[in-house]
């Protein structure tokens, strides 16, 4: 059975649904009311860094192939590039979001060297409960976003959003998002993210695993050990599924010919992307068009 995949282009979708005060600059935009397709299960890779809030209900979310459960009053952080799968029961329930830019994140990078090794532990921990307090917290932290989003004259509020969102995650929830694994275990996540950082930027033109491994200074086969314990699948299995992605939808979109498709995505010539495609969709790349273009 085929997997329902789709590419969320969040600054396309969101600007679309999101209020002119739901959204600070290009680089932060808040939804009152965000949900997962109720009816179908599907999977895509995030185009946004996302905050996303499960006020109550539960059921699982899979990011970058590990599975997490998501049961009552939750956050869920999950990066740009990472592949997300979400079967998240909607019924009665009302849920939220905040979606930031790989900017902003960067930003955060910079000024706080601690807020790297907390991003190592969500990338552990993507879900957490949410007790009262941190509850309390969230709600204000919200709240402050919104009224900043409402001054879009506000040369200071982007810098103000970015305090803000450094003192929520070294306040109530840095130590929700913390799970005490050593030193050497955490490392695996880290080189699993470095992998996909390196990955999201690269797959169109580096298909080979000694590329990834040259950046990160480890050997191939440490990289593939950490990728596989932390997500499930062979770093093979993620560098082919970008590449299929990426076809995929300019496949859709009809622009360019098949040849060209080929050599963006950095194929020796036609007849190698035709085998690639054929051997994951078990048909070819005109038939693929074709089925979308009837």
């Amino acid at each position: 059975m085929k997997r329902n995949i789709k590419k969320i282009d969040y600054k396309a979708t969101f600007a679309q649904t999101a209020a002119e005060d739901h959204r600070i600059g290009d680089d932060i935009l808040l939804l009152d009311e965000f949900v997962f397709d109720p009816v179908l299960e599907y999977e895509f890779i995030s185009a946004g860094n996302t905050f996303f809030e499960v006020l109550e209900g539960g059921g699982t979310i899979s990011v970058n192939g590990v599975s997490h459960r998501v049961e009552g009053h939750c956050l869920i952080v999950y990066f740009q590039g990472q592949v997300v799968r979400a079967n998240i029961n909607n019924s009665n329930t009302v849920q939220r979001a905040a979606v930031f830019s790989d900017r902003f994140m960067e930003e955060l990078y910079h000024d706080s060297v601690k807020f790297s090794d907390l991003r190592s532990s969500v990338l552990v921990n993507p879900v957490i409960h949410i007790d009262e307090a941190s509850s309390a917290r969230l709600e204000l932290y919200v709240q402050t976003l919104r009224e900043i989003a409402k001054d879009p004259d506000d040369v200071n509020g982007l810098v103000s959003a970015k305090f803000e969102t450094l003192s929520l995650f070294y306040g109530p929830f840095g130590k929700c998002f913390r799970t005490g694994d050593s030193a050497a275990s955490s490392r695996k996540p880290l080189v699993s993210s470095g992998f996909f950082s390196l990955l999201k930027v690269h797959f169109r033109t580096e298909h080979m695993l000694s590329f990834y491994s040259a950046q990160l200074n480890i050997s191939d086969r440490y990289l593939y050990v950490c990728v596989k314990s932390t997500t499930g699948k062979a770093p093979s299995y993620w560098i082919d599924y970008y590449i299929l992605q990426e076809a995929k939808k300019m496949l859709i979109e009809n622009v360019l010919s098949v040849n060209q498709i080929s050599d963006r995505l950095g194929f020796a010539g036609p007849s190698q992307f035709g085998k690639f495609f054929r051997k994951h969709e078990s048909m070819s790349a005109v038939g693929y068009r074709k089925s979308y273009s009837n």
